[in-house]
C-alpha cells in the first residue's frame, strides 16, 4: 500500500506596520509579529474518500524572522517544541515527519494485527496565534485525536509569550506578589457563574475534583483582548462526561492584580 505526503504551505496576506524599540536584552521587542502558517500531514491512501480515512495534520504558524531577530527564532522554537510534544522517547531527534509517519505505521500495524480492523485513526493538531499586543503573546495548541478506545481525545493548551525573550510567563510573572488568594477568589466566582453552580453547593458536591474550593485557577493561561482566560481539559478538574471549561476573567475585575 502506498502513502503520500504533502505540505501547504498558506501565506497570510495581512500587512501590519511593526515598531521596534530597544531593550536591556538589545533585542527588539516587535509589537505585531507576522507569520506565515503552514500545514503539513499525510492521509492514507488506497482509502475510500467517502468515508474517514486515517490521517494526521499539523498546522502552526511560523513567525517571520528577516531581521534574523533570537527572539522570533526562540518564539519559533517552542511552537515546534510543543507540537512535538516534547516527547522522551524520540530522544529530542525527532521532527514532525517522524510522528506524521510513526502514526502511519501503527495504524497499519493495528490493521495488519487485526485484519478485521477497520475503525480510521486521526489526529489533528493545530498552533495559532490568539492574541498579541506590544508586550506579550498568547499561543493556543489544540489537539483533537482517536488511536481506538471509548471516544476521541481532546486538549487546548495556552501559552503566554514574553516579547522581550520570546519565553512562556508563569502566573507569578503576569501578577504582582500575594495575587494567589485574591486570584482564587474570583477564578471561583467566574468558574461558579460558568458552570451554574450556586454559592450553596460545593464544586466538589458537583462532581469537580478541586479540594475545598481551593487552586480553582490554573496554569493553562492565555491573554486576550478583554481579559485572562484559564482552560481546564477534560480530566484536569472533572470526569471526561462533563467536557471541558473556559473560565474568562476581564481585565476590569483583575487589573489591581496586574503586573503589566
Amino acid at each position: 500500500m502506498k502513502f503520500a505526503i504533502w505540505s501547504l504551505l498558506i501565506i497570510c496576506n495581512i500587512f501590519f506596520f511593526t515598531s521596534c524599540s530597544d531593550n536591556k536584552n538589545g533585542n527588539e521587542n516587535l509589537d505585531v509579529l507576522t507569520f506565515e502558517q503552514v500545514q503539513i500531514g499525510k492521509t492514507i491512501e488506497d482509502c475510500d474518500t467517502s468515508k474517514d480515512c486515517t490521517s494526521i495534520y499539523f498546522y502552526y504558524p511560523v513567525f517571520n524572522n528577516d531581521l534574523n531577530n533570537p527572539v522570533i527564532d526562540t518564539i519559533n522554537n517552542f511552537i515546534m517544541s510543543r507540537l512535538l510534544f516534547d516527547d522522551a522517547e524520540l530522544d529530542g531527534t525527532a521532527n514532525l515527519d517522524t510522528i506524521i509517519n510513526n502514526f502511519i505505521e501503527d495504524y497499519k500495524m493495528q490493521v495488519s494485527d487485526y485484519p478485521e480492523y477497520n475503525i480510521p485513526w486521526y489526529s489533528k493538531t493545530e498552533a495559532s496565534a490568539e492574541f498579541q499586543n506590544k508586550d506579550y503573546l498568547t499561543l493556543k495548541i489544540s489537539n483533537e485525536s482517536y488511536t481506538g478506545g471509548a471516544h476521541p481525545n481532546s486538549f487546548i493548551n495556552y501559552f503566554v509569550i514574553s516579547k522581550t525573550t520570546g519565553k512562556d510567563i508563569s502566573l507569578k510573572e503576569l501578577f504582582k506578589p500575594g495575587f494567589t488568594k485574591e486570584l482564587n477568589n474570583i477564578a471561583a466566582k467566574e468558574f461558579r457563574k460558568v458552570r451554574g453552580i450556586t454559592s450553596n453547593n460545593s464544586l466538589s458536591e458537583e462532581g469537580f475534583w478541586f479540594e475545598n474550593n481551593q487552586n480553582i485557577f490554573n496554569n493553562n493561561f492565555g491573554l486576550t483582548e478583554k481579559g485572562i482566560v484559564f482552560y481546564y481539559n477534560p480530566y484536569d478538574v472533572a470526569p471526561y462526561s462533563m467536557g471541558p471549561t473556559l473560565v474568562e476573567i476581564p481585565y476590569s475585575i483583575i487589573n489591581e492584580l496586574l503586573n503589566l
